[in-house]
């Protein structure tokens, strides 16, 4: 019988900060860390900044402006805790709600939004905030990005993205074994082809392969790019998908991607073998219209934030599991009207932005998804170069007007005009025919977790629904193949950490790791 809380034990972070201080009258207890940094404290810094401070009466946090390096926290009026690893904060305390508007929205899109998490209590700190708390309460303070809408027109738009980028590239300081992350598509390319113009050689480009059914486009393109640079390809492959992978997924991404499985073997490869990494995150969002179509666009320029939410769902949600199969897992509880409501308020604060979708897309799917790889999976000692969010692009990027961007081609026609003898490369195609499915670990994944789900009973999730669907799909029912094995895994792994299942106490010798209890200090007058 496989241990449910095992498994995500293993995983649990073996290196993450946290700190957990109680009031009692004129005393406080503190437990683990006084102080964090997670790099040097430079409000435009890459990878991002985020610290604390316990100074013996306050806390202190800090986020820079983009907020990508994650800090999770609770309060109440004599207690707070805060850890730069969800699933440690989440052991503070005996038993957590669940925020069902949060997953709500989560469940359907992939990803959260806002500040939200799985737990109603715990909250992320947003990007350029400060907050502090002591005897005399909780105090936040955040500085709202926002740009004003660049006056360019498109050519003049694109030779600005060009030179700023190369001002960016510049502005890098590899050291060591430098890996690029190549891929089939425009953001690892620019990076690869402005090493190239300024003469500099990366010590590999490192290409991982999909897992199947998709196409392994990027491995074929990023070869074509390669070679034609004389640069040197290492192209990691997939191992077969597990359990395991599944659940050190959700640990180390801290609950906020169903995405992720595919970069651990990048991850581990880059964390065994270099010293820098140099990843594209951002570059689509900003740059290229990613998950923008001209339907959208529209709504969004009319400011009309509830059907704005439905087409997103609607663009979304079947990729992730269906309507039906989410009210069959879970009844009424994570109601689409629920979740609907929830992304409208995100929504709304974006709509004022010169490119509104870009906007909402960075600072939720990409601070909350896709920054976790480079911001939180690679080992402290490799540096990590995200040119795309320096100040100065970054800035630049976020004013441009949503019609530059929607066709999809403006990072095409830049890196077109800055490097014209590769513009015969080709990128990945989308339509190529998928790879061929590996039977076995699907179906052995499968009936793991139908194993796993039957030896925890659970309060939501219908077993009666997910059991025998999963058994007939490991059997070969292909009918089945709507049935969302992730999102079953996800809540399951959830509702243990809200039920204060035993494989999440903290170990005695670490939960009085740097406690002390120290009488509180009057402030001065």
């Amino acid at each position: 019988m496989i241990r449910f809380g095992a498994h995500i034990q293993e995983q649990a972070p073996r290196c993450a900060s946290w700190l957990h201080v109680r009031r009692f009258g004129d005393r406080f207890e503190i437990r683990g860390d006084r102080e964090h940094d997670s790099g040097e404290p430079q409000p435009e810094s890459t990878p991002s900044s985020a610290c604390w401070r316990w100074s013996g009466r306050r806390l202190t946090i800090e986020t820079d402006r983009l907020g990508l390096y994650p800090l999770y926290y609770f309060h109440r009026p004599d207690e707070f805790g805060i850890s730069t690893s969800f699933a440690s904060l989440a052991r503070l305390r005996n038993c957590w709600d669940l925020d069902d508007d949060a997953l709500s929205v989560f469940l359907r899109l992939q990803n959260f939004v806002g500040d939200g998490t799985p737990f109603r209590e715990i909250r992320r700190v947003p990007p350029a905030t400060t907050i502090s708390w002591d005897e005399a309460g909780f105090r936040a303070t955040s500085v709202p990005y926002h740009r004003e809408a660049a006056q360019l027109s498109r050519a003049q738009a694109i030779d600005g993205f060009i030179d700023l980028f190369t001002q960016s590239m510049k502005q890098q300081r590899f050291r060591g074994r430098t890996a690029v992350l190549l891929s089939g598509g425009r953001d690892s390319r620019h990076v690869v082809l402005d090493m190239a113009e300024r003469g500099e050689t990366p010590y590999a480009c490192v290409t991982v392969k999909h897992m199947p059914p998709r196409a392994d486009e990027d491995a074929r393109i990023a070869w074509l790019i390669a070679k034609r640079l004389g640069f040197r390809h290492v192209i990691v492959e997939q191992p077969p998908k597990t359990l395991d992978r599944e659940i050190r997924k959700y640990v180390s991404t801290h609950f906020e991607s169903h995405e992720g499985t595919q970069a651990q073997p990048l991850v581990d490869a880059i964390n065994a073998g270099f010293d820098s990494v140099i990843d594209g995150f951002g570059g689509d969002f900003l740059s290229n219209g990613a998950q923008i179509d001209e339907r959208n666009a529209a709504l969004a320029r009319e400011g009309r934030a509830t059907p704005l939410a439905l087409a997103l769902f609607e663009r979304f949600c079947p990729w992730f599991g269906s309507e039906a199969g989410i009210r069959a897992l879970f009844g009424k509880r994570f109601d689409f009207d629920r979740a609907v409501a929830a992304l409208e308020v995100e929504l709304a604060r974006h709509l004022d932005e010169p490119n509104p979708l870009a906007s909402f897309y960075f600072w939720n799917r990409g601070r909350r998804n896709m920054a976790q790889v480079p911001c939180c999976l690679y080992a402290r000692n490799v540096d990590v170069h995200l040119p795309y969010v320096e100040a100065a692009l970054f800035d630049f990027l976020m004013s441009l007007p949503m019609e530059h961007t929607v066709s999809h081609a403006f990072h095409d026609d830049a890196i077109a005009r800055a490097y014209p003898r590769h513009a015969d490369i080709p990128y990945e195609d989308k339509r190529a025919a998928p790879q061929a499915a590996r039977r076995w670990p699907a179906a052995r994944m499968d009936l793991e977790l139908a194993l796993l789900a039957a030896s925890r009973p659970s309060a939501r999730l219908s077993q009666t629904f997910l059991l025998p669907r999963l058994a007939l799909r490991a059997a070969g029912a292909r009918r089945y193949g709507w049935v969302s094995s992730q999102q079953a895994l996800y809540y399951l792994l959830v509702e243990s950490l809200a039920a204060a299942n035993s494989a999440f106490a903290l170990a005695s010798d670490s939960a009085i790791r740097h406690t002390s209890v120290e009488r509180a200090v009057a402030p001065s007058h």
